[in-house]
C-alpha cells in the first residue's frame, strides 16, 4: 500500500498497466482513472496533496486490431441460418454486407428512400435506443444523407421484404425490433452457422 503523499504518476500508470496485463477493458481501466483522477482532485481542494498526480498519468488506449469480415462463403451461412428463423433479420445482414450501412441506418430506412427503378437507396437517418429516451431517430453517423447504388441481389433482399410485408407505409425493417437484440441474436446465429 502506498501512502497518498507518496503516489506518484508512475505509479498510477503501472497500476493501469496491471489492470491491462489481467485482461480489464479499456473502458474499465478508464473509468478507474476516472475517479483516481476525481478523488486525488479532491484531495489537492482540501489541501491533502499538493498536486493531481492523476493528471500526469497516462491511459492509453490499446493498440487497434484489424477486424475480420466474414468471407462470402461464411455470409451466405450466416445469412442461410437467420432465413430460416427471422427473414428480417436476414435481410438486415444482407443489405449491410451489399450496401455497408450501419445497424441503425438499416433500421432507419423506409420504403421512400428506395428507388428499384434506378436501382437507389437513400440513407437519410439513423435509429439508436437509450433508455431515457427509447428510440430515437437521428442523423447518420456522418451527419450526411448518402445514395447507395443496389446491385440485382440487393433488390432482390429489398424485393423480397417488399413482398413478406405488402405495407408501403412501414420502414425497410420495422422499428419495433430491439436495436440492441439485432447484435445480440447476430452474434449467437454466427455460432450456430458455424457449430461454435
Amino acid at each position: 500500500m502506498i501512502p497518498i503523499d507518496e503516489l506518484s504518476a508512475k505509479h498510477l500508470d503501472d497500476y493501469y498497466g496491471e489492470l491491462r496485463a489481467k485482461g480489464f477493458s479499456f473502458s474499465t481501466i478508464r473509468h478507474t482513472h476516472a475517479i483516481m483522477r476525481q478523488a486525488l482532485g479532491q484531495a489537492v481542494k482540501w489541501r491533502w496533496l499538493k498536486q493531481n498526480v492523476a493528471l500526469l498519468a497516462t491511459v492509453s488506449a490499446p493498440a487497434s486490431v484489424p477486424g475480420s469480415a466474414p468471407g462470402v462463403e461464411q455470409l451466405k451461412a450466416i445469412i442461410a441460418e437467420m432465413s430460416a428463423s427471422n427473414l428480417q433479420f436476414a435481410a438486415m445482414i444482407a443489405l449491410a454486407a451489399l450496401t455497408g450501412a450501419r445497424r441503425g441506418e438499416l433500421l432507419a430506412i423506409h420504403w421512400a428512400d428506395v428507388d428499384l427503378e434506378n436501382s437507389t437507396l437513400w440513407i437519410r437517418g439513423s435509429l439508436s435506443y437509450t433508455k431515457e429516451s427509447g428510440i430515437v431517430l437521428g442523423s447518420t453517423k456522418t451527419k450526411r444523407t448518402r445514395k447507395v447504388h443496389l446491385d440485382q441481389v440487393s433488390k432482390t433482399v429489398i424485393q423480397k421484404q417488399m413482398q413478406a410485408l405488402k405495407d408501403a407505409f412501414t420502414p425497410l425493417v420495422p422499428e419495433r425490433i430491439a436495436i440492441e437484440y439485432l447484435t445480440s441474436s447476430f452474434s449467437s446465429f454466427i455460432r450456430v452457422a458455424f457449430d461454435q
